[in-house]
C-alpha cells in the first residue's frame, strides 16, 4: 500500500498487476486524513483508538485476503505484504500488534520503519491543534473545509505534511515502539525485506524548494532531543564525508537518515534474530535531479518506467534505457523471489557485516556502508516519533 497526504506517489500512479512472476497481487486502500489518522477519543470516548483507523483499514484488507486469496489462485499461508512510505509505516506498526503473523508471512517495508509510528505525545500535541473544535463540528464539515483544517494543522512546512498523518502508539492495538516489540519477537518468523532511498528527504523540494535551503536551526525541531549533546560532533561526521557539500545538504542527509535509513538498520538487525532480515539501500539518482529521492524505486520495482515525481529521471531514461531497465528486471526478480521464498540473493543484515544490497548500475553488495554515519546514531533507541515542538 502506498499513500500521500499530496497525491503524489499514490498507488494509483502504477498498475498494480503482476506480469512478470508467478504471484498474485491484490492492491488495497485505506481512508485518509484527519478523521482516519487523529487521535479523537478526548473529544468522545466512543471514538478512542481513532488515531489508527488507518492501520485498521489495511488490517481488514489482510483479513479478507487470508479469507478469499484461494479463490483467486493464492496461498493464505504464503501471503507477502507490500508497503512503501505511509503503506510501509503502517506495515511496520502491524508488526507491533497481536499476533502479526496472522496477516501475512513477509513483509516488505519500502522507504518506512516503525520509528515514525508517533508517540502518545506527539498525537496529543497534534490533536491540540483542532483549538477547541467539538467532535460534531468536524463531523459536520464540508471536504473543503475539512481539508482546509488539515492544511492549516499541518503549517506550511512540507516535511510536516509527510509526517503528520500515520499510526501512534495508542496502549490498545499498538501498545509499545515498534522496534522493542520486534526485538522481543513479537514478529518472530516473519520474513522482512527492508531498505531506503540514499536521498530521501530532497523529494519534498518538489514541494516547497525553500527544502534545499534547510538550515541546522529548521532541523532542530527535528533533531532528537537526547542526543543534542553530541549534535555538533554528529555534523562534524557527516561534514567529513561530503567535501564540498552545503550545510543544508548536511541537515537534509542527517534528517534522511533520522527518519529512514537508520530506523531500517535497527529493525532489520532486531527482526533478524527471530526471522530472515535483508537489507537495501536504492542509490540511483538520475543527472541534474534530486538524488535517489523518496519513490524512486517504485518505478524500476513496478517496471513501468514512467518517472513522475523524479526531475530528470525521463530524460536519463530516454538517453540511456538499458542499464535502467536491467535494474528494474533484477529489482523486480527479487521482490518476486522474495515474496514466494523469504530469500533475496544475498546475505541477511546483522550487526557485524550490515550486509546492504545497493540498487544502482549496476548494483552492488557493500558491507557497512557510511559505517561513520550509521555509528554516530548509536546512543539513540529510535523510540516513537516525538518532535521539539
Amino acid at each position: 500500500a502506498s499513500a500521500s497526504s499530496k497525491a503524489i506517489g499514490s498507488s494509483d500512479t502504477f498498475p498494480l498487476v503482476n506480469t512478470t512472476g508467478d504471484v498474485v497481487v491484490v492492491s488495497v486502500n485505506y481512508r485518509l486524513g484527519l478523521l482516519v489518522w487523529g487521535e479523537l477519543g478526548g473529544l468522545d470516548p466512543a471514538y478512542q483508538g481513532s488515531g489508527n483507523n488507518g492501520v485498521l483499514d489495511q488490517i481488514a484488507a489482510l483479513e479478507w485476503v487470508q479469507a478469499h486469496i484461494a479463490s483467486f489462485g493464492g496461498d493464505p499461508r504464503n501471503v507477502t505484504a507490500v508497503g512503501e512510505s505511509e503503506g510501509a509505516f503502517s506495515l511496520s506498526a502491524m508488526l507491533a500488534t497481536d499476533n502479526p503473523q496472522r496477516l501475512f508471512r513477509r513483509v516488505v517495508l519500502e522507504s518506512g520503519s516503525g520509528y515514525m509510528i508517533h508517540s502518545p505525545e506527539l498525537q496529543q500535541a497534534f490533536t491540540s491543534r483542532l483549538n477547541g473544535l467539538t467532535l460534531a463540528q468536524l463531523k459536520a464539515m464540508s471536504p473543503k473545509d475539512l481539508l482546509g483544517l488539515q492544511e492549516k494543522i499541518i503549517g506550511p512546512s512540507s516535511i510536516g505534511g509527510a509526517i503528520y498523518f500515520g499510526p501512534s502508539i495508542d496502549g490498545d492495538l499498538i501498545r509499545r515502539p515498534v522496534i522493542d516489540a520486534v526485538a522481543a519477537g513479537n514478529a518472530r518468523g516473519i520474513d522482512l525485506l527492508i531498505g531506503t532511498n540514499k536521498d530521501e528527504i530532497r523529494y519534498f523540494a518538489q514541494l516547497d524548494p525553500s527544502l534545499l535551503r534547510f538550515s541546522q536551526q529548521q532541523y532542530a525541531a527535528f533533531f532528537p532531543k537526547p542526543l543534542f549533546p553530541t549534535r555538533d560532533q554528529m555534523i562534524q561526521t557527516y561534514q567529513a564525508n561530503r567535501p564540498g557539500q552545503s550545510d543544508s545538504d548536511t541537515a537534509l542527509a542527517m534528517l534522511t537518515d533520522q527518519t529512514f535509513r537508520i530506523p531500517a538498520t535497527r529493525l532489520a538487525a532486531a527482526q533478524n534474530k527471530w526471522g530472515r532480515a535483508y537489507l537495501y539501500q536504492f542509490d540511483w539518482a538520475p543527472p541534474g535531479g534530486l538524488g535517489a529521492i523518496h519513490t524512486a524505486e517504485m518505478t524500476f520495482v513496478f517496471g513501468t518506467f514512467s518517472f513522475t515525481g523524479n526531475p530528470g529521471a525521463t530524460d536519463a531514461y530516454r538517453a540511456n534505457p538499458g542499464p535502467i531497465r536491467a535494474l528494474s528486471a533484477q529489482m523486480q526478480r527479487t521482490w518476486t523471489l522474495f515474496a514466494r521464498t523469504g530469500i533475496t540473493g544475498w546475505p541477511r543484515y546483522d550487526d557485524r557485516t550490515r550486509f546492504t544490497q545497493i540498487w544502482n548500475t549496476p548494483p552492488h553488495l557493500a558491507y557497512k556502508p557510511a559505517e561513520a554515519e550509521r555509528a554516530a546514531w548509536d546512543n539513540y533507541p529510535f523510540p516513537a516519533l516525538t518532535l521539539n515542538i
